[in-house]
Order: C-alpha cells, then sequence, then structure tokens
C-alpha cells in the first residue's frame, strides 16, 4: 500500500508539472476559432517575452481566414494557481506576427499586451488575411518573486478567423440571390432543396419563403458554422385587368400595396414597345390613357421597379394587364 501510494503521489506530481508540449514556439499549439483549449504554465519555460520579461511562456499560433481583421483571444485562468502568492498570482499575453517564423528579431505585437489574476482578453485589430500569427500566454512574477503556474483555457474568436454566411438578405418573391459565405476553404449549406449548389461559396438562393440557412466550413481542420436568414417580401399585387369605362366601378389600375414604396417606378407599354404611362410613385392610379387619350382595348407590359434599398439585388417586377371597355 505504501508503495503504491508513493506510486500515486509521484504521478500526479508529474501531471501536474510536466512540462507543457508547446512551451517554445516551434512547437506553438493551432487553434481553431470558437473552440476553447486547455493550456497549462506549470513548468513551462522561460522564454523571450515581446512586451514582458522572461517569464514562464506557452506559444500558441491561428491562421486568419481570406478576408483578415478582428480577432479576440480570451484567457481565463483556473480557480487557484499553482504557486500562490499573497497577491499577483496570474497570466498575461500578447499576439504578434513575424516575419520569419518563430525569429524573435521579427516578432511585433499586434494586440495590447495585458494580465489578469483570474483572466483577460486580448484584441488584435485589422490582422492581415491568410496570415499566421501567434500567442504568447506567461504566468506573473508574484510578490513572493515566484513565476506563478496555472491552467487556464484560452480561445480566439471574431471575423478574423470566423466562418460567416454573410448577411440577412432579402427578396421580392420569386426571385433570386447569392448568399454570401466566406471564411473556409470548404462550404456547405443546408437546407438544400433551394440552392443550385450547397457546396459553393456563395449558391444561388430561390426559396419561396423566408428561410434560414446554416454554413457548416472548414478551414486549417477546424470546422464551424453561421447561419443567415432570406427574407421574403410579396410586396405588390397588380391586377391583370380593368375597365376603365367611367362607370365608377373599376376605372383605373389599381396596385395593392406599391404606396410602401413611395420611388417606386411605374411603366406601361404597348405591344410595339411605345412607353404610354410612367410614374415615379403612384400617387395618382393609371386609368388607361396616354397624354390625356384613351387608349384602345388590348393587352399591355409593364415594368415595376420598385427601387426599395432595404430589397437586396432587386429585379424589375413584370407583368401584363388587359384594358376592357
Amino acid at each position: 500500500m505504501k508503495i503504491l501510494l508513493m506510486l500515486l503521489l509521484a504521478a500526479s506530481f508529474h501531471f501536474s508539472y510536466a512540462q507543457p508540449p508547446n512551451d517554445d514556439c516551434i512547437s506553438a499549439q493551432f487553434l481553431c476559432m470558437d473552440d476553447p483549449t486547455l493550456g497549462t504554465t506549470a513548468s513551462a519555460s522561460p522564454g523571450n517575452n515581446i512586451c514582458f520579461i522572461p517569464h514562464a511562456t506557452v506559444w500558441f499560433s491561428f491562421t486568419t481566414n481570406e478576408l483578415g481583421g478582428n480577432v479576440n483571444v480570451i484567457v481565463n485562468r483556473d480557480s487557484t494557481c499553482n504557486t500562490p502568492g499573497s497577491t499577483g498570482d496570474g497570466l498575461q499575453g500578447v499576439v504578434f506576427n513575424s516575419d520569419t517564423p518563430c525569429d524573435i528579431a521579427t516578432m511585433t505585437p499586434v494586440s495590447n499586451c495585458l494580465s489578469g489574476e483570474y483572466g483577460f482578453v486580448l484584441s488584435a485589430p485589422s490582422l492581415l488575411p491568410e496570415t499566421q500569427y501567434w500567442i504568447q500566454v506567461d504566468g506573473i512574477v508574484n510578490d513572493q518573486g515566484d513565476t506563478t503556474s496555472c491552467d487556464f483555457t484560452i480561445n480566439i474568436t471574431g471575423p478574423g478567423v470566423s466562418v460567416s454566411a454573410g448577411p440577412d438578405l432579402t427578396i421580392v418573391a420569386g426571385q433570386s440571390i447569392n448568399l454570401e459565405g466566406a471564411g473556409a476553404d470548404t462550404y456547405s449549406w443546408n437546407p438544400t432543396n433551394t440552392l443550385d449548389n450547397p457546396s459553393s461559396q456563395i449558391p444561388l438562393a430561390s426559396p419561396t419563403e423566408t428561410t434560414t440557412y446554416t454554413l457548416t466550413g472548414s478551414r486549417d481542420g477546424c470546422t464551424s458554422s453561421d447561419n443567415m436568414t432570406v427574407f421574403i417580401i410579396d410586396p405588390i399585387k397588380a391586377p391583370n385587368a380593368f375597365t376603365p369605362n367611367g362607370d365608377g366601378y373599376n376605372d383605373t389600375w389599381d396596385i395593392e400595396g406599391i404606396y410602401r414604396f413611395p420611388n417606386a417606378i411605374v411603366e406601361v407599354y404597348s405591344r410595339w414597345g411605345q412607353r404610354i404611362f410612367s410614374s415615379v410613385g403612384y400617387n395618382t392610379e393609371w386609368n388607361g390613357t396616354n397624354n390625356g387619350t384613351y387608349i384602345p382595348e388590348g393587352t399591355y407590359y409593364w415594368v415595376i421597379q420598385l427601387n426599395d434599398p432595404g430589397i437586396d439585388n432587386e429585379e424589375p417586377i413584370t407583368g401584363y394587364v388587359a384594358i376592357i371597355r
């Protein structure tokens, strides 16, 4: 029993203070977006720090997506540290890039350099696209002069490393639009039934009702997801016939819902392509005349451009209307 207890204590001691495999830049541990990773500064080797004097250092790395942009590094340590002092226990960190990987002489900080007793967030703005960056996490020297050894979690997030399904979009019923995926090497969209190519970065979507699409993307062995919604509106209902005969009933072309689009352009053409009516907005309903003269019975072609900034990739709405007297 005594031997067994000694072995257990030895094993526990070894586990707690084993040198981390990522205690030098060359062996930096790769991080994926929104994938909290466990780390420790216990028994890490002192390193050449960018913002601090040498402490017990561990290294991480990540690569930005093809867009680049802002990245946050969130570090939260365990509730206790292995080398407690009266005050000053905790961790510190920084994000940097390097012209030559792991060449201390070319390392440049790209984030704030922070420390915290329990945690901190490193903000690295406007990072370059498709670029490798490194993170150092160190133990703080406490009031006893000892470098604190802490277990912690580290997580990266932000548009510079994320997979993005793009912004929400709004289209008119019956029209189509390309989705705007980004941030991955491979793409998979769902649901698939209203997309021309669910594996495309920018598939053409033709939903018949408001639909939320989920994009799952992979890059550098990392996989994450994002959602976006295509909203469908059915903005107007244009009658296909009216009877401008002066009887006070159905004498004008009453376009239902057009009042919601004050900048709409409404045009009507004859079968030979002659424009016989045009209006910006539709405050006065068309009464079947051209320059004050009643036009003959027949079928006419109309084009309406809603000119609504809230509609994406708007296309003209077209149709036919018959004049019956």
